[in-house]
C-alpha cells in the first residue's frame, strides 16, 4: 500500500518541484487549489519511484480518484501499482484531470488497452491571453468595453487595491451576498470552505488578487496563484451583481496587474454550467485545454457507461457526472450474462416528506435481450433492496412509455398531480424535466404508511387484507386501533383484499413528491 497522508502546507515546495515541470497544466494542479479544495476532497498525497501521487475522493459517494501521476520513471510500473491498491480496495482504478500529454503517454503502454478514457469538455480549461482580457480591443469586445465604461461613468469614484488575508471580511461579506442573489445554500456550504482556507493561508499559498470598492464599499474580489512561468490561475472572483459591470471591471483590473508578468490567464472549467460556459465563451479563449477521466476497462462503471450510451441520448460529461457523484456498488443492480452487463437499474436513497424513499433510476437493457424478462429481473432487485434499507416506497419516472409493466406486474400508481423534484447538492438533474417528470410510486412499507396516514385522518377506518405478489412477509391483515395501525400476518384472505396500488389510490398521503438526496 502507498503510504498517503493529508495534502498541509508543509508539502507545497516538493509538490511544486513536480507541478513545475508540467507543460500546459491544468487548474487541478495548482497547489493552492488543490489545498483549498482539500477539506471536500479529502486531499491525499504519496511518493513512490520518483512520482508524485494526489488521491481525492468524490463528495457525493466517496469514490476515490487519481491525479495524473507526476514524475520521471517507468509509467507503466506506476499505474500498475496505482492498479493493484485500488482492487486491495475492491474497486477499479479510475483517473482524474488527466493531460493530453499523459493520454498520449498511455496510449503507448501495454497496459493502455485496459483502460476506457474520454476528453470531458466540463472540465476543459479556458485560457485567455492576458494583454487581450487588459485591453478588450478586439472585435467582439463591444459588449465588454460598454459594461465597462457604464461602470466608470456610475461610479466614477471607485477604487481597487491588493487582495491580502486582512480582507477576509470583506470577502466573505461580498460571497454572501453572491449566495443570497443565487438562491443556492448548497453552493455556499460547498465554496465557503474554499474561501475561508485561501484567506486564512494567504501569504502561505502565494495567492495575489484585487478588491474593487465603490464609495469604500467592496464590490467584487478576485484571486488567484501562478499556474506555470507563463501562466496565472483565477481561482475565485465574486461580485455583487446590483453593481452593474462589476464583473467584467474586476476581470479587467486583475488582467491589468497581471499582463506584464503572464502571457496567459487560465480562468478554469465551466462544470457543465451553460451560462458559465456563455459567459467564459463570450472573452473568446486563445486555447481550450483539454481534461480527460479514464476508467478500468473491466469495471461495472464502464460497462454502465456503454449500456447507457446504448439506451439512452445522455452526453458523455452526463454520465461521468453521474457515474463519479452517485454510482456505487451499493447504488448499481447490475445483471450480467456472460460477463457482459445486459440489464440494470440503480436504487438511490432520499428523503421526503413521507420518511425515507428510493428513487429507481437508469432501467436500461441490451436492445437484443429486451422482452425476454432481463428487466423484470433488475427491477425486482431493486424494489428488494430498496424495502431492505426501510423504504417507505419506491418511485419511478416512466420515461419509456411503452413500458407497461409498471403497473401490471410491479403495482407502481401514479401519484401526485406535479412532478418529482430532486433536491441534490450539485443540482444533479435526476429528473430533468420539471414539467412531465411525473412519478409511478410502488408501496414497500404498508404499515408505515398506512400509520401516517391516520395520523393525518384520525377518524379514518382501517381494516382490509393486503396481498403483495412480491413481499408475502407483509401480507396480512392491517387494521386501525385508537389512532394505531396492527397488522396480522396471513396468507389467506376473507375480507376485502387490497394491493398496493389499491392502498396508494384509497388511502392517499400529500407531498412526498419533493425528494432530497
Amino acid at each position: 500500500m502507498l503510504d498517503f497522508h493529508p495534502l498541509s502546507l508543509s508539502d507545497k515546495n516538493w509538490i511544486d518541484s513536480y507541478l513545475s515541470k508540467l507543460n500546459d497544466p491544468i487548474c487541478d494542479y495548482s497547489f493552492a487549489n488543490l489545498f483549498i479544495w482539500k477539506h471536500l476532497y479529502h486531499t491525499e498525497c504519496a511518493k513512490i519511484n520518483g512520482f508524485i501521487i494526489i488521491r481525492f475522493c468524490n463528495p457525493f459517494c466517496m469514490q476515490c480518484f487519481y491525479l495524473e501521476p507526476l514524475g520521471e520513471g517507468s509509467l507503466q510500473e506506476i499505474l500498475e501499482i496505482l492498479r493493484k491498491e485500488a482492487h486491495q480496495k475492491n474497486v477499479p482504478l479510475r483517473l482524474m484531470s488527466l493531460s493530453s500529454s499523459f493520454i498520449e503517454k498511455l496510449s503507448g503502454l501495454d497496459i493502455a488497452s485496459d483502460f476506457f478514457w474520454y476528453d470531458n469538455r466540463d472540465y476543459a480549461n479556458y485560457v485567455y491571453e492576458s494583454k487581450s482580457l487588459c485591453k478588450l480591443d478586439e472585435k467582439g469586445f463591444e459588449a465588454k468595453r460598454n459594461h465597462i465604461r457604464r461602470f466608470e461613468k456610475t461610479y466614477p469614484d471607485y477604487q481597487y487595491r491588493a487582495l491580502s488575508s486582512k480582507d477576509s471580511s470583506f470577502a466573505f461579506s461580498l460571497f454572501d451576498q453572491w449566495v443570497k442573489q443565487k438562491n443556492n445554500l448548497s453552493e455556499h456550504n460547498i465554496e465557503r470552505e474554499s474561501i475561508e482556507a485561501a484567506f486564512a493561508h494567504f501569504e502561505e499559498l502565494e495567492l495575489e488578487g484585487l478588491l474593487l470598492l465603490v464609495d469604500n464599499t467592496p464590490v467584487a474580489f478576485s484571486f488567484g496563484s501562478r499556474l506555470d512561468s507563463n501562466t496565472f490561475c483565477i481561482h475565485a472572483e465574486k461580485a455583487n451583481s446590483n453593481y452593474q459591470g462589476a464583473y467584467a471591471m474586476i476581470n479587467k483590473l486583475m488582467a491589468q496587474t497581471l499582463c506584464e508578468r503572464f502571457e496567459f490567464i487560465n480562468r478554469e472549467e465551466d462544470i457543465g454550467i451553460l451560462n458559465l460556459r456563455k459567459a467564459k465563451l463570450s472573452y473568446h479563449p486563445k486555447k481550450m485545454i483539454s481534461n480527460f477521466q479514464a476508467f478500468e476497462n473491466k469495471s461495472d462503471e464502464v460497462a454502465v457507461w456503454r449500456l447507457w450510451k446504448t439506451c439512452f441520448n445522455d452526453s458523455d460529461e452526463f454520465i461521468f457526472s453521474y457515474l463519479s457523484s452517485y454510482s456505487t456498488p451499493e447504488t448499481r443492480v447490475l445483471h450480467y450474462e456472460n460477463q457482459k452487463l445486459i440489464s440494470m437499474f440503480h436504487v438511490h436513497l432520499f428523503e421526503s416528506d413521507w420518511g425515507k424513499v428510493s428513487y429507481l433510476y437508469g432501467l436500461g437493457t441490451e436492445p437484443e435481450h429486451r422482452g425476454k424478462g432481463k428487466a423484470a429481473i433488475v427491477i425486482k432487485e431493486s424494489l428488494k433492496r430498496s424495502k431492505e434499507a426501510n423504504c417507505l416506497a419506491a418511485w419511478v419516472i416512466q420515461e419509456n412509455k411503452d413500458f407497461k409493466s409498471w403497473d401490471s406486474t410491479f403495482d407502481f400508481a401514479a401519484v401526485g398531480e406535479t412532478a418529482l423534484q430532486f433536491v441534490t447538492p450539485n443540482d444533479f438533474e435526476f429528473g430533468g424535466d420539471e414539467e412531465n417528470d411525473f412519478g409511478l410510486c410502488r408501496l414497500l412499507a404498508p404499515k408505515e404508511y398506512l400509520q401516517k396516514y391516520v395520523d393525518l385522518h384520525p377518524d379514518a377506518k382501517i381494516d382490509f387484507d393486503y396481498q403483495d405478489r412480491f413481499f408475502p412477509e407483509i401480507s396480512g391483515h392491517y387494521q386501525s386501533n385508537q389512532g394505531l395501525i396492527t397488522f396480522t400476518p396471513s396468507s389467506s384472505f376473507s375480507k376485502e383484499v387490497l394491493n398496493p396500488k389499491q392502498v396508494l389510490s384509497l388511502y392517499p398521503l400529500n407531498g412526498g413528491l419533493r425528494l432530497n438526496v
